[in-house]
């Protein structure tokens, strides 16, 4: 789960492949992204620091990049062969921290 930089909504990952978009002070879902495997898998999920893109792992070994506006992926970036699980953005922006097989990228 992460919450956006404007504090008005949130994320949560699921494990039937998708992530929600909450609003905050209702509740309700925004939208659905898909395209993204967790599996048995614990897959962190982050805005950008502009909440304008989601980035998520996936058991396929890909960075997935949502727009904040559409279900399917923007972008789908080749990081390995195994689980990409863990991520995060940088606080100040432009860099995407993740851990894939025992390493940082």
């Amino acid at each position: 789960m992460s919450v956006s930089q404007s504090n008005k909504a949130y994320i949560a990952s699921t494990v039937d492949n998708t992530i929600s978009l909450i609003e905050r002070k209702s509740g309700n879902k925004i939208i659905e992204y898909r395209g993204h495997k967790v599996g048995n898998f614990k897959i962190n999920c982050s805005f950008n620091t502009e909440d304008t893109h989601l980035y998520t792992g996936s058991t396929d070994g890909k960075l997935y990049i949502y727009d904040i506006l559409k279900s399917e992926p923007a972008k789908i970036v080749n990081v390995g062969s195994s689980a990409l699980s863990g991520l995060d953005v940088h606080p100040l922006g432009g860099v995407i921290v993740s851990l894939h097989d025992g390493n940082i990228f």
